[in-house]
């Protein structure tokens, strides 16, 4: 597979990682308590997290 292809794929994978993150802090930050803005933002964080730790283990994967 072409290497710009796979780069660009986990690019769009973070992108995708980060909207989620931010519809499921939408949802359930007012289920939590904690209101609508900061659910989203922790969200976006924790799938931020996610989605980094995803594309670093997958390259450090290609690397080796």
């Amino acid at each position: 597979m072409n290497s710009y292809l796979k780069y660009t794929q986990l690019g769009v994978q973070l992108v995708f990682y980060i909207l989620i993150g931010y519809w499921l802090g939408r949802w359930l930050g007012p289920k939590a308590g904690i209101g609508e803005s900061t659910g989203q933002v922790v969200g976006i964080l924790v799938l931020l997290c996610l989605g980094l730790f995803k594309i670093i283990r997958d390259v450090m994967k290609d690397a080796s």
